[in-house]
Parts: C-alpha cells; sequence; structure tokens
C-alpha cells in the first residue's frame, strides 16, 4: 500500500563489466493502493512487464518511441526497451542476461519515464489504454497524449 516513486539512476564506470557495458540488474516494483512513478536510466535497454488492474499506464514519449509490446493481455503488458533484435532478446538459447523491470499495481495509476526526461523537455507522457471493443473492431485508436 502506498505511493512509490523510485529514480534508477548508473553510475558507468562504476556498474560496467570488463567491457564497458552496463552491468545487468532486475527490478519489481508493486504496490496495491497507489501510484508508482519510475524513472529508468537512458541506458536501460530490456524486457519492461507492465501488470495493472486498475488505473492507466503513462509512458514518457522518449520511452515509448523505444518501446516494442509484444502483448497486452488480461492486465499484462509485456514490452522491450531498445533494439530486441540487436540486443539478443528471444535468441535460441531463450536465456536473457540482461537487465529487466516488472512494475505491478492493482490499484493505482503507473508512470514510467527516463530519469533525465524533464530536463530534455520531454515530461509529457503518452496514456496507453488498452483498446475497447469498438476500437478492435473497427481499427481506430491507439496512444493517446494527455
Amino acid at each position: 500500500n502506498g505511493a512509490i516513486k523510485l529514480q534508477l539512476a548508473t553510475a558507468a564506470a562504476h556498474n560496467a563489466d570488463i567491457n564497458g557495458h552496463p552491468t545487468p540488474f532486475a527490478l519489481a516494483v508493486h504496490t496495491t493502493n497507489g501510484p508508482i512513478q519510475l524513472f529508468l536510466p537512458r541506458s536501460f535497454s530490456g524486457p519492461l512487464t507492465i501488470r495493472k488492474q486498475n488505473g492507466p499506464v503513462r509512458l514518457s514519449p522518449a520511452l515509448e518511441a523505444r518501446t516494442q509490446t509484444f502483448s497486452d493481455v488480461r492486465g499484462k503488458r509485456t514490452c522491450f526497451v531498445g533494439d530486441f533484435r540487436a540486443a539478443g532478446y528471444g535468441a535460441e538459447d531463450g536465456d536473457w542476461k540482461g537487465s529487466a523491470v516488472e512494475v505491478g499495481s492493482t490499484n493505482g495509476p503507473i508512470s514510467i519515464s527516463y530519469v533525465d526526461d524533464e530536463a530534455r523537455g520531454d515530461a509529457r507522457s503518452v496514456l496507453l489504454t488498452t483498446p475497447g471493443f469498438w476500437t478492435r473492431l473497427f481499427g481506430a485508436g491507439g496512444p493517446r497524449k494527455k
């Protein structure tokens, strides 16, 4: 219960492997009643899973532009931030070795953006809604800007 506001920043010099790639991390953020505000580093590339029952999901335009949604079924949205092919996500071995984020809220809005979005003047968000019956039937709609 309660609001969660989390800013995840990396210090590349301290959190890198011998090739200079950021050290992978797994992050899970969940709340029952309350909003979630998550700020990811712009260097994040990996699977993003969003679970929600009641409340909107908002991604910043910069994050939305780099996000590929694979499925959105029964309150679970499975996405990848970045170029999933170049990253090797879904490769034959099926074992993802990079970073991953899971965010979930039962009752409350979820907002995800980059840590530096506001400084870059990209603080607006894109409201992502699951299309209703008529939208799915006639194919209209898509992300609404708010």
